[in-house]
């Protein structure tokens, strides 16, 4: 009696703890986000604010890595303008690679999902050069202006397979 009672007692402590982990993650989430809400962009230079947002994504996805590459209009060639994670080889991909390094989604415009690069559909870019980058799992969400035009992709992605559905 004496033994269940101590076993449902450090089962109580352990869902406890869980719970209290999920709430500190939830409440890291919101203030990340209500502090985006307060930033701006002086002098013109987006990075500082588009650094943020990454680690902001980073952190509300529980992911490992994140970047934000945007487009330039003339070429089609995607530039990485913000990252965390990565190693820093591949802010010097040349264009054509780090454009399959996002997959499909700037050409699709549609947020894509590989739970697996080494399993994954078409669709999942460069898998050699995910996998160098220790990257085993991504999501590749397009970024599209207010006229509708694709204007870069935000990319988070994880350093195991991973099956949920972000």
């Amino acid at each position: 009696m004496r033994s269940e009672k101590l076993r449902l007692d450090a089962e109580l402590r352990d869902e406890r703890l869980q719970a209290s982990v999920i709430v500190a993650r939830e409440v890291d989430a919101m203030t990340r986000l209500a502090k985006l809400g307060t930033l701006s962009v002086s002098a013109g230079d987006l990075a500082p604010v588009l650094k943020q947002v990454v680690d902001a994504a980073i952190a509300i996805a529980a992911a490992d890595f994140g970047n934000i590459a945007l487009l330039d209009a003339d070429s089609g060639a995607l530039s990485i303008v913000a990252q965390g994670g990565l190693p820093p080889w591949i802010t010097d991909e040349d264009p054509a690679r780090a454009r399959h390094a996002f997959g499909t989604s700037p050409d699709t415009r549609e947020r894509i999902i590989i739970e697996d690069v080494t399993g994954g559909p078409a669709g999942a870019g460069d898998t050699e050069a995910l996998i160098k980058a220790g990257v085993r799992a991504f999501q590749s969400t397009p970024l599209i202006d207010r006229s509708g035009r694709v204007i870069g992709v935000l990319a988070i992605r994880r350093a195991a397979p991973d099956r949920r559905r972000t």
